[in-house]
């Protein structure tokens, strides 16, 4: 199996060309040139000599896994390192017609999950409230994913809030602990409700002072 000098050329891997190469080899080459991961792997498929069908799919397989590996750990430093203080920060971005707020998802399977919410820079019509709104979710239903794999037109985000009280305050009013004792909100329940309370009390003041 023979990788031509052109290969490594655009690959930019000094003192390679022409040299024989492994799958152990091909790894080690790809931890030592981690940037240039990629490009060796699209080269390779087209340019390199196989042996035998089956040496080319161990190659192939080699090589997309070597690939895959590295879009995931990039994927997931991104997530950890963008997403997650964009979306502790409830960041606010502008584009040319809509705005995006990436939010923490509520948690699904036990697991919370990155989010974005897009809507517009304007309603429709003469419409002053709030309109409808695109939710895009980093999460499969059971598992966290490295990109939005859930998407939804949401219709008022009122509705959300109404939702979560009515589940609530029926958990509230009807579960009950192994000792037969009604649920409590507990210490970080009610300090979280206070919290939106607060928020709730800052959006009403806000529309009151506009009337």
């Amino acid at each position: 199996m023979t990788i031509f000098r052109t290969v490594l050329k655009v690959a930019d891997v000094p003192n390679a060309a022409g040299t024989i190469i492994s799958e152990d080899a091909l790894r080690k080459l790809a931890d030592k040139f981690p940037d240039k991961l990629q490009v060796i792997g699209k080269e390779l498929i087209s340019k390199v000599e196989f042996d035998d069908d089956a040496h080319k799919q161990r190659m192939l397989s080699s090589i997309a896994y070597q690939l895959d590996l590295q879009e995931a750990d990039a994927k997931r430093q991104y997530r950890a390192d963008v997403l997650s203080p964009k979306c502790t920060e409830r960041v606010v971005e502008e584009t040319e017609h809509d705005y995006k707020l990436f939010v923490w998802h509520p948690q699904w399977g036990g697991y919370g999950s990155h989010a974005e919410v897009e809507f517009s820079k304007t309603t429709g019509g003469n419409d002053s409230s709030p309109g409808c709104f695109e939710l895009a979710v980093y999460h499969n239903g059971d598992f966290p994913t490295d990109e939005p794999v859930f998407h939804r037109h949401c219709c008022s985000a009122e509705q959300f809030i109404r939702f979560g009280l009515d589940v609530l305050e029926a958990q509230l009013s009807h579960q009950t602990s192994t000792e037969g004792e009604l649920v409590r909100l507990g210490g970080h329940g009610v300090t979280q409700l206070e919290a939106f309370r607060n928020r709730i009390n800052t959006m009403l003041d806000r529309e009151a002072n506009r009337r």
